[in-house]
């Protein structure tokens, strides 16, 4: 599961269940995704979520948030950015902060080059769950090169991840090297996660250019070169490693080598064993985004150009952006995806638009079938399949039969 939803008591679950049932929210938010601030030591050529590198959460504001969180029922976080969230000029204070009312750090997204020994071992003690480093190039020329940055912090990176690696070691944490594929590295794939499993880490992530454009992408026989690699690396490392290339169009390949050639640890898309997809997404109604220019929005994959904001804590309080007009709106497009099964024709075309293409995948995005736990998602389908799901079916139908007699 993700962002610690094992941490809600029974009473909060069925809070959430309520809220999606019945078309409205009762609690939380129980789990903020929090980017405080876009500044950061690399310029890396791929970063769409950065800002100009100047903006932050200001502490009063990432004060009165979390506190106000917590009496919303705020249990835990993700630290990930735009920038490097340990940069922020006030880190240590809200590490406190967050010792001082009991919110867990779930995971932490980051370069490495500000990760010393004891801020690791920091983490490892308030019982973190991940520690991704976002290496994206194993070696210091393309590191540097990549990441627009340079050698000692490529150095420095390196000594972040063995940091992580060491004080994770004897606990329940874990520590994943992202790695990123493209055009110009793609053939590279089995080096960069060897070097990458070389310096100790759980998983290694192998991620895509999320966003980017064509000439950076790789193409149609690229992406059939790509295939044997991927089966190579998977036959050689499974179950450590972990794939996110839904924007290759190679995602649903690389899960399905992964089951192949190690059923036993990886944990099959249906997790709820059924022969139709039963999980959707319930982030509206439990986790928001929060970035370091105090917008909110729905998830980490909406923080791009063009994605929904759901409100600004410069001019509103979490609560209302919480409970406010525009939140409820989005949960309503969520709502209709599952109520449409995942079927963009069965939905509102203006709602379709306000999610991102990893929505309708049952394997691109991990908060679609593993945030919640698998009896949750059974509850939720059964009662849509009570009659919701048919009665939407219905009106659906029927507006489109207006819209074409009217055209």
């Amino acid at each position: 599961m993700q962002c610690h939803w094992e941490l809600l008591s029974p009473e909060e679950e069925d809070l959430i269940a309520r809220g999606i049932m019945e078309g409205g929210v009762h609690g939380g938010p129980y789990h903020i995704t929090l980017s405080p601030t876009d500044l950061c030591n690399f310029d890396c050529f791929f970063c769409t979520a950065r800002g100009d590198g100047t903006m932050e959460l200001p502490w009063e504001l990432l004060r009165g948030v979390l506190e106000s969180g917590v009496e919303m029922g705020l249990k835990s976080i993700n630290l990930t950015g735009g920038g490097e969230p340990l940069l922020h000029r006030d880190f240590g204070a809200l590490m406190d902060l967050l010792e001082e009312l009991g919110i867990r750090v779930y995971a932490l997204v980051t370069n490495g080059t500000a990760l010393t020994p004891a801020l690791a071992e920091r983490f490892a003690g308030r019982g973190i769950r991940w520690i991704t480093v976002s290496f994206n190039e194993t070696t210091p020329e393309t590191h540097t090169e990549m990441n627009r940055s340079s050698p000692r912090l490529f150095a420095r990176a390196t000594e972040g991840i063995r940091n992580a690696v060491h004080a994770l070691r004897s606990t329940e944490g874990q520590v994943r090297i992202q790695v990123f594929i493209w055009k110009h590295n793609f053939r590279r794939l089995l080096s960069l996660i060897e070097d990458a499993l070389a310096l100790g880490p759980d998983t290694v992530l192998v991620n895509s250019l999320y966003h980017w454009p064509g000439e950076v992408r790789l193409d149609d026989s690229e992406r059939r070169e790509l295939r044997p690699l991927i089966s190579e690396a998977v036959s050689r490392w499974a179950p450590r490693l972990e794939f996110r290339l839904s924007d290759e169009g190679l995602q649903e390949f690389a899960a399905e080598e992964l089951h192949r050639h190690c059923p036993q640890a990886f944990e099959q898309m249906d997790i709820t064993r059924t022969d139709r997809r039963v999980e959707y997404c319930c982030i509206p109604w439990y986790a928001p985004m929060i970035t370091a220019n105090g917008n909110v929005h729905p998830c980490c994959n909406m923080i791009g150009e063009g994605s929904p904001v759901l409100g600004n804590l410069h001019d509103q309080t979490l609560r209302e952006i919480w409970l406010g007009e525009r939140c409820q709106d989005f949960r309503e497009t969520w709502r209709q995806m599952l109520l449409a099964e995942g079927n963009p024709r069965l939905m509102d075309p203006r709602r379709v638009r306000c999610l991102s293409p990893l929505c309708f995948s049952r394997s691109a995005c991990q908060l679609n079938y593993y945030l919640a736990p698998s009896r949750f998602y059974r509850r939720i389908d059964a009662w849509a399949e009570s009659g919701p799901r048919q009665a939407h079916r219905r009106r659906r139908r029927w507006s489109l039969g207006r819209f074409t007699r009217r055209g």
